[in-house]
C-alpha cells in the first residue's frame, strides 16, 4: 500500500477537522447568548432539562450533568481572575456539590437501562 497517498490524506482530514470543527464548537457555545444575552451555557441547559422523577432517562441526565460541569468550569474560570471573587467559595463548592449530584443521578439512569435488559 502506498504510505504517501495515505498520509496525505491523513494530514488533510485533520487539517479539515480542525478548521472547520473548532470554530463551529466556539459558535456552538456562543449560540446560547443569540437566544438568551444574560444567560450562561450552564443557565440555558439547566432550563433544558426535563427531569421525570427521581432517574429521568439517560439523555436528559447527561444534559444535567453537561450543565454541571459547565457551571463549574465556569466558577472556574472566574477563580482565575485577578482580584478573585468574594462569594467563590461558596460558589465553587455548590458547583462541586451539583456535579457530583449529576454524576449520581447519571449513574441512576445507566443502572436503570441496564437492569431493565
Amino acid at each position: 500500500m502506498l504510505k504517501g497517498p495515505l498520509t496525505l490524506a491523513s494530514f488533510g482530514l485533520a487539517l479539515n477537522l480542525v478548521l472547520w470543527g473548532v470554530p463551529g464548537m466556539v459558535a456552538a457555545s456562543g449560540a446560547a447568548h443569540l437566544f438568551e444575552p444574560d444567560s450562561s451555557v450552564s443557565q440555558t441547559l439547566a432550563a433544558l432539562e426535563r427531569t421525570a422523577g427521581p432517574t429521568p432517562s439517560l439523555p436528559d441526565a447527561l444534559v444535567g450533568l453537561v450543565g454541571a460541569e459547565s457551571e463549574a468550569l465556569q466558577v472556574a474560570g472566574e477563580g482565575l481572575q485577578q482580584p478573585t471573587p468574594k462569594d467563590l467559595a461558596p460558589r465553587a463548592n455548590a458547583a462541586g456539590a451539583r456535579v457530583e449530584d449529576a454524576i449520581q443521578t447519571y449513574l441512576r439512569s445507566a443502572e436503570a437501562i441496564v437492569d431493565r435488559r
